[in-house]
């Protein structure tokens, strides 16, 4: 059990102190500025078996997880926030959500966010392993930023829960509070589904959105398959297959066509970078030059040098123009 206030502080560092803390406790955060010198804080925090129970309460202030602090963060979790008392504003993906009292919010540690905290406040945080969630719910990540907002029905019954928890943390052992953690993961999977404001077929529309900025990022690794992707997305490879049945084309094929339209794009501007066909392949995740050039020229009806020549003769033409 983690126990802190600002209190055992002295005023002048209580800002970089509480800085450390979320360190600590919620991930690797950077404050966007510093408190003032009577901002006050504490926190208690029970860590078992991969979870996090966070109970904290807070002046206002804000701060966010770029690049930096998501590269440094290791292991990939999800969080379920609970705001019991104040407001709290949060921006994920670009997407700005209010936060009232009662209010329920799940967050990503590997998708950049920021929080501004207008007004004291006080707040309980579930961390868990991302797997914990998506092994027993793949679509997730589609909830990540959705408020749950507090009213009577079954949200109301896991903010009691979590309420519970966190007041018998101190109590409880590592063995009972993991035990605990199973209906804990059942009953937010059945309120996330309940709270659903999406039909289905958007729901879909979003994972596979997600699934494809995934494989664009990681275009370049030789390694990216579809068993990667889906671990890399918390699915399985069935429903992996299953969301790009509404694009009309396979998950391998999708990659390789990216692929290709990135080599043809870096071929054309090899005439000022110098960079060979062989070398622009081999970045693009491609590893054997002779399957690549056939797929190139199944692809555009062109051989990759050929293309190279065309272009070559292309820009040849435009310079003369220019002269």
């Amino acid at each position: 059990m983690v126990r802190w206030s600002t209190e055992d502080e002295p005023e002048a560092r209580r800002g970089e102190a509480w800085e450390a803390m979320l360190q600590v406790s919620h991930l690797p955060w950077r404050l966007c500025a510093r408190p003032n010198l009577d901002f006050n804080a504490s926190l208690i925090m029970r860590q078992f078996d991969g979870y996090r129970l966070i109970k904290c309460a807070c002046d206002a202030t804000r701060g966010t997880r770029s690049v930096n602090e998501i590269s440094s963060t290791s292991g990939r979790a999800l969080s379920l926030l609970h705001l019991r008392r104040g407001r709290e504003a949060i921006t994920i993906a670009d997407t700005e959500i209010i936060l009232h009292a009662g209010d329920l919010v799940l967050w990503d540690s590997e998708r950049p966010m920021t929080f501004d905290v207008p007004e004291s406040l006080e707040k309980l945080t579930l961390m868990f392993p991302h797997s914990a969630l998506t092994s027993i719910f793949p679509n997730a990540q589609d909830y990540v930023g959705r408020v749950i907002a507090a009213r009577p029905g079954l949200s109301t019954l896991l903010t009691s829960y979590l309420d519970t928890l966190c007041d018998q943390m101190g109590t409880m052992s590592n063995e009972d509070l993991t035990a605990a953690m199973k209906p804990t993961m059942d009953l937010l999977a059945t309120v996330l589904t309940m709270e659903s404001r999406l039909p289905r077929q958007s729901l879909r529309a979003l994972s596979l959105a997600r699934v494809q900025q995934y494989i664009i990022k990681h275009l370049a690794d030789p390694l990216l398959s579809p068993s990667t992707i889906a671990e890399g997305n918390g699915i399985t490879v069935r429903y992996l297959h299953h969301l790009f049945e509404d694009v009309g084309s396979s998950v391998s094929c999708w990659i390789k066509r990216l692929r290709l339209e990135r080599c043809r794009d870096d071929i054309r501007c090899s005439v000022t970078t110098g960079r060979s066909i062989t070398e622009i392949a081999f970045s693009w995740g491609f590893n054997d030059l002779s399957h690549f050039s056939r797929a190139f020229k199944a692809q555009f009806d062109v051989a990759p040098r050929d293309y190279r020549r065309l272009a070559l003769g292309e820009a040849g033409q435009a310079m003369a123009s220019s002269a």
